[in-house]
């Protein structure tokens, strides 16, 4: 393969960017809602646009012998790759026929699930050519720097910057998207990163061997016989980015994880707020209780007969409006008695159950009848009481 058919394939790729462009900016105007997530599909589609320009004008001006072989092959095929994410998303859109409505409604159904995972595959592979372009530029220079004094004095730079290349392969690995439509298109890309990084190595290596003669680096994680590994060698010691991918459900799994943890520690405040909600309710209900209580002591002290009878005496006793009877409020002490009640109110109660008890306390029966009728008269006695001091 030779420049030209990179150069050509570049410039296929960013026809069809043109054309999926397009393609974009037309579904935008039929589905409005679609805007916010196609921009984005957009900007990557400029963006790898403009590197297919760059990576064209350096094959091109430079010889076959300048870029080898192998990195042309990588280069080709990352582009071919990316050709069919970028038919893929235009496909996707232009499958959503019919009117404004039917494009919507079919957008959110599934286009709009489907254009986000083509949007993961076609970062990756811009990422991918971003690296492709790193390392034309980086064969490009060791072939300008001809002086071998040069070479020595650029030596340390020229390690860092493939120390990024790599790591940046991995970085791109890492992110791959795993889901079964883009199964292939991940598949392939991996391998072509696989291969971008053994010619990353390389051309580390041979820089190395070229200009101090020193060992090529160990990627053993040890020192050799002459020495330990200095800082910049030890930068490059990469294992092979397949051996790094991610456990992906692994991965998931602790996502959810934090994002469970995440949850919990926002409903502290809440459960927290609940808790005081309850204290504060058994305190209310605690307070009423004892208020209760006081009030059955309060009644039990102005009126001895009504112990025996508070159960009798509550029932049937309460107003259509919810309060007290008149005649009631006078026997909890709630209301005052007018004068003329007193005569009706000194009821000799008290002894009048004494006496009873003593002559039929085998009738318990009776004797409560007793105490109900003793209790219905004096409130009858005090309504009566009431009624003739409001008329006057």
């Amino acid at each position: 393969m030779d420049s030209i058919s990179i150069t050509a394939t570049c410039i296929g790729l960013a026809s069809t960017i043109t054309r999926t462009s397009l393609v974009v900016i037309g579904f935008v105007k039929d589905v409005r809602a679609a805007r916010s997530d196609l921009d984005a599909v957009s900007r990557e589609l400029v963006s790898l646009k403009t590197i297919l320009e760059l990576l064209a004008d350096d094959v091109n001006d430079s010889t076959t012998q300048s870029v080898p072989q192998t990195l042309q092959k990588q280069i080709a095929g990352i582009v071919t790759n990316c050709t069919g994410v970028v038919v893929d998303i235009e496909q996707t859109l232009e499958k959503h026929e019919g009117g404004k409505l039917n494009k919507a409604a079919k957008w959110v159904a599934s286009g709009k699930r489907d254009v986000a995972k083509l949007q993961l595959s076609l970062e990756a592979h811009k990422s991918a050519l971003e690296i492709a372009l790193d390392m034309v530029t980086l064969t490009l220079a060791r072939e300008i720097k001809a002086d071998t004094t040069e070479i020595l004095n650029d030596t340390s730079a020229i390690k860092e910057d493939t120390a990024q290349i790599l790591a940046e392969i991995v970085r791109l690995q890492e992110q791959l998207p795993r889901d079964g439509n883009q199964r292939s298109a991940g598949f392939m890309l991996d391998r072509y990163l696989d291969n971008l990084t053994s010619y990353a190595e390389t051309v580390c290596d041979t820089y190395l061997d070229g200009s101090d003669g020193s060992r090529p680096i160990s990627r053993a994680g040890s020192s050799g016989e002459d020495g330990p590994v200095n800082e910049n060698e030890s930068a490059l010691r990469v294992i092979s980015p397949s051996l790094l991918k991610l456990d992906l459900e692994n991965y998931d799994e602790g996502k959810e994880r934090e994002a469970a943890v995440a949850r919990l520690k926002a409903l502290e405040p809440r459960v927290k707020s609940t808790r005081t909600e309850i204290e504060a309710s058994k305190a209310r209900e605690r307070e009423l209780q004892r208020q209760l209580e006081a009030l059955d002591d309060e009644r039990e002290k102005y009126d001895p007969c009504a112990s025996a009878q508070a159960t009798h005496d509550l029932n049937g006793q309460t107003k259509t409006d919810g309060t007290l009877h008149p005649a009631f409020q006078l026997s909890f002490g709630i209301i005052e008695a007018p004068a003329s009640a007193i005569p009706c109110m000194a009821i000799p109660c008290t002894e009048t159950v004494e006496e009873f008890t003593e002559a039929d306390s085998h009738a318990p029966n009776k004797f409560t009848d007793f105490l109900r009728e003793r209790e219905k008269q004096r409130k009858i006695n005090w309504a009566e009481a009431l009624r003739k001091d409001e008329s006057i």
